[in-house]
């Protein structure tokens, strides 16, 4: 038997099984001994890809966050206008965390816990006027009523004409002198004793009011506030507990036996 020479003669010393081929040469043998060289390079370097996956994500997920849509960009979102989002994302734009999900008008910019917080620093209220007390008449249902008896005016709220009786009434004192409008705008502001409410040099006016039947006693329903030292109109008197404004015999007293104070007809 001819050899075809090492390394593919079994010979006794070679490896069990090998195949011999009598036509490869030198160079065949000496080439696949470098591919196979080059293919456990590779292997070594790493860059090849063994089929088997070992990289594992190791990264979780934390619990999604709601967020809630503030419409009115007070602060406060809408409680029933919520999304959930996932952690790492955007939340949607103009909406503020769950937490701050307290508004009871998401549609008023003026109303949100806290607004009025002269009147109550956690409630949620209507401050129109931003003078600190809430609005006693709100447009929402939702909103809780304060004391606020003009929320158009920032001059008008409880206390606002301290100078006056009782001290803490819903007055207008738009001059700042501590004494109410005698005419102010809001329909259930109580009227003061500032006639000129414009002029902080005049403070509280006198009370003039109609004696029609000239027995000294005035109708207290027809009376004209007056400046001091300013002249009162014709046939009017500062006495406006008249009962009957057409009968001088009619006016308190007038029966001092019977009563010296009750207005009588004597």
């Amino acid at each position: 038997m001819t050899g075809c020479g090492d390394p593919c003669l079994d010979d006794g010393r070679g490896k069990a099984g090998a195949v011999c081929d009598p036509n490869a040469s030198g160079e065949d043998a000496t080439a696949g001994t470098a591919e196979t060289a080059e293919t456990t390079d590779s292997n070594e370097s790493g860059e090849t890809n063994s089929g088997t996956n070992t990289d594992t994500n190791t990264e979780t997920d934390g619990p999604d966050e709601n967020w809630c849509l503030d419409e009115d960009g007070d602060g406060f979102g809408d409680p029933d206008n919520c999304v959930p989002v996932p952690e790492g994302e955007d939340p949607p734009p103009g909406s503020v965390p769950e937490d701050q999900a307290t508004d009871c008008d998401d549609s008023d910019p003026n109303t949100f816990p806290g607004a009025a917080e002269l009147d109550d620093p956690d409630a949620c209220m209507t401050d129109a006027d931003d003078d600190g007390w809430g609005d006693d008449t709100p447009s929402n249902a939702n909103a809780v009523p304060g004391r606020d008896c003009d929320d158009d005016n920032a001059n008008a709220f409880p206390g606002a004409a301290e100078n006056e009786e009782p001290p803490d009434a819903c007055m207008e004192d738009d001059d700042m002198d501590g004494w109410g409008d005698t005419n102010p705008g809001g329909v259930g502001t109580t009227p003061g004793s500032d006639c000129a409410d414009d002029d902080d040099a005049v403070t509280q006016c006198e009370l003039w009011c109609e004696d029609m039947d000239m027995d000294t006693f005035g109708n207290p329903d027809v009376c004209e506030w007056v400046i001091p030292g300013d002249p009162p109109p014709p046939g009017y008197v500062m006495e406006y507990t008249d009962c009957l404004d057409t009968d001088p015999n009619v006016f308190p007293g007038a029966a001092e036996l019977d009563d010296p104070n009750a207005c009588m007809a004597d």
